[in-house]
């Protein structure tokens, strides 16, 4: 009657989104010895395939640990917690979290152009995304060029959060 605890990792829907056979259930999909043409809708199609394959096989894997608890009477005293470790979602919409911490004056430039290539204005610049999943306090103490205060880290937190509530909203 203790609780019981289980991590699970399931890498699956990471590139290159390996699955069994028996999960292929959407056909056709792309054959990676071929390799990939990223400008080509037919190969972004079958890619696709592919990845639906290796979710269909992490959510089969779910659905046997789910199973196996029924099966030994422990699923009714088994908190179960399915997380991403990114966070995304689909890909209908593109996000830039870059020009949502910009419009609101979290983040600054030096100079103009696609975010990737300018140079943040670390002076000016409170909270700045690493990739499309991580965003950063510019933390005085442990950044090199940190600015915010350990006392203040936490209401530039909340300004990311506001903003970025903004900016998922999809007219």
């Amino acid at each position: 009657d203790k609780p019981f605890a289980l991590i699970m990792q399931l890498g699956g829907t990471h590139y290159p989104y390996g699955f069994d056979q028996a999960h292929a259930k959407f056909q056709p999909y792309l054959d990676l010895d071929r390799g990939i043409n990223y400008a080509s809708q037919t190969d972004l199609d079958l890619l696709r395939n592919r990845y639906l394959n290796s979710a269909h096989q992490v959510d089969s894997g779910i659905g046997q640990v789910l199973q196996a608890l029924r099966d030994r009477g422990m699923y009714e005293r088994t908190a179960v917690v399915v997380v991403s470790d990114h966070g995304s979602v689909g890909y209908r919409k593109t996000i830039r979290p870059h020009d949502i911490l910009e419009s609101v004056g979290l983040l600054r430039y030096l100079d103009s152009g696609p975010a990737p290539s300018r140079r943040v204005d670390w002076a000016h610049t409170r909270a700045f995304p690493v990739g499309t999943c991580h965003i950063y306090v510019n933390l005085r103490g442990r950044d090199p060029d940190g600015i915010v205060e350990p006392s203040d880290r936490m209401g530039v937190v909340q300004e990311i959060i506001h903003a970025l509530q903004q900016g998922f909203l999809d007219p």
